[in-house]
């Protein structure tokens, strides 16, 4: 949004990296089987698309050699790649454990390359910002405590899960939860890297990453002693 004229500003980042795994059909044995196949993405230009040229890269393949299609959500892209549609999609929990559960193979995970990316945010218009920031930090110290109850109560997180995606597997659930936990932080501040990362490459060069993220209200409560206090509550 920043980058096309809005005054957003990035206030806290829970997930610093890229959740996304490459996934492929049965008869996808190497990364050259892929050259010339379809590969099925969430929507162009989002971030499947720029998780999937990651994968390429890691596989040593240029993402030309492929071609990006439009394909929805996860069960559509499964759907399409467990019928030949497609060759291959990126996938996060939980529609990545359900797609290895119905026979699709994982490729590339990028989730443990490290590769960084500000994939849950949350963002203000800098004029409210500036209006209204005793209201912001209120609701980043409701949203830390709401990260604190995900990493501390497994039972209740996996029934919010269950409401809100829509699956009932609970070893899905499970998985998905085990699988963000390791890397969602209780102190939920922006990563430059992750930011940078997330500027296309012909925009980075005019632009500082300064300014797409604010971390003065994180660091405010960690000064204050609320994270300390987050971490005695059980």
């Amino acid at each position: 949004a920043r980058l096309q004229g809005g005054d957003v500003v990035i206030v806290a980042t829970s997930y610093n990296f890229i959740p996304y795994s490459f996934v492929v059909h049965k008869d996808i044995r190497s990364p050259s089987d892929l050259k010339g196949k379809r590969i099925a993405l969430s929507r162009l230009g989002g971030i499947t698309e720029l998780a999937a040229r990651l994968a390429f890269e890691r596989l040593g393949l240029n993402p030309k050699e492929a071609t990006f299609v439009q394909a929805g959500p996860d069960a559509q892209r499964i759907a399409a790649v467990q019928s030949g549609a497609a060759a291959g999609t990126v996938l996060s929990p939980p529609g990545l454990f359900a797609a290895s559960s119905q026979g699709l193979r994982v490729l590339v995970d990028l989730g443990d390359s490290g590769a960084k990316y500000p994939t849950a945010v949350i963002a203000v218009t800098e004029p409210y910002l500036r209006q209204n920031r005793l209201i912001v930090k209120k609701f980043l110290m409701g949203f830390m405590e709401g990260l604190h109850l995900y990493k501390e109560n497994k039972a209740f997180t996996l029934k919010v899960m269950q409401k809100f995606t829509k699956f009932s597997n609970q070893e899905t659930l499970s998985l998905s939860h085990d699988y963000f936990v390791r890397n969602t932080s209780l102190l939920p501040r922006t990563d430059p890297e992750g930011v940078k990362n997330a500027i296309p490459e012909d925009k980075i060069v005019r632009r500082k990453v300064e300014e797409f993220y604010d971390n003065s209200l994180i660091e405010e409560l960690v000064n204050e002693g609320f994270l300390a206090k987050l971490q005695t509550k059980k």
